[in-house]
């Protein structure tokens, strides 16, 4: 089997490595293939031509191949969304006006977490204030970007586990955003839901973060092929299981 392998950073990047453990350990082959995001992966096992038989998908995200083509295994995960800005800290129930005018990284062209701040961004934004700058960087480079403060803020979909998420929740300068209007977005996103990261989640001695926060979600779920063999699909499965 070949799984997509995506972006350095990404908690989807560990999980597939641990996958290819399992299967190796248990005498089964897995490949990986690097792609710029999971869309991409999943956008390539919608063509028969390209080599990948498996891949990640976000809850929200659209494929058009004939659904009978493949098979889906579970949700296995939860991929919250991160909005974190350099200080001050925002002021507000809107980061769009606070963010009017700055530049924020999305994720790469193509990518669902690109897709969804820009569906964020038309819900939330203020008629009344200047637009903001989305650059499609990939998660890693718009974490170095904004801790060297080249970017204003950086929207990432990936767990708490994700290297890019470490990095970036223990700095004092840098602020995690709470959708405090959670239930208003949701309405226009339906697919996502409401989580709550409590606080001293990260850290109980430092309080990081220092009150609860209230994150946009998603799911992931694992599609394979429905003709793969199913000693594959039994791999992936067990994988899922002694993963968590």
């Amino acid at each position: 089997a070949v799984l997509g392998n995506a972006q350095l950073g990404s908690s989807y990047r560990s999980l597939a490595e641990f996958y290819r453990t399992f299967f190796e350990r248990n005498g089964l082959h897995l490949e990986l293939t690097d792609v710029s995001h999971i869309g991409e992966s999943a956008d390539q096992l919608e063509r028969e031509a390209a080599p990948i038989n498996a891949s990640f998908i976000l809850a929200g995200s659209t494929l058009s191949i004939d659904t009978r083509k493949l098979v889906s295994l579970g949700s296995i995960k939860l991929a919250p969304g991160w909005l974190f800005y350099r200080a001050p800290a925002i002021e507000g129930a809107n980061p769009f006006t606070a963010l009017a005018g700055r530049r924020i990284s999305g994720g790469p062209r193509g990518s669902f977490s690109n897709r969804i701040l820009r569906e964020l961004y038309d819900a939330g934004k203020n008629p009344g204030a200047g637009p903001a700058e989305i650059l499609e960087l990939t998660d890693s480079d718009g974490t170095a970007a904004l801790l060297r403060g080249d970017v204003d803020a950086v929207w990432m979909i990936d767990s708490a586990a994700s290297d890019n998420v470490s990095r970036l929740i223990s700095r004092p300068d840098i602020h995690l955003f709470s959708w405090e209007l959670a239930d208003a977005y949701l309405k226009r996103l339906p697919y996502l839901s409401r989580l709550i990261i409590p606080a001293g989640y990260f850290h109980i001695g430092d309080t990081r973060p220092a009150k609860d926060v209230k994150l946009l979600s998603s799911t992931v779920t694992l599609l394979v092929e429905a003709d793969l063999h199913p000693a594959l699909q039994w791999g992936f499965l067990l994988a899922a299981q002694e993963y968590y």
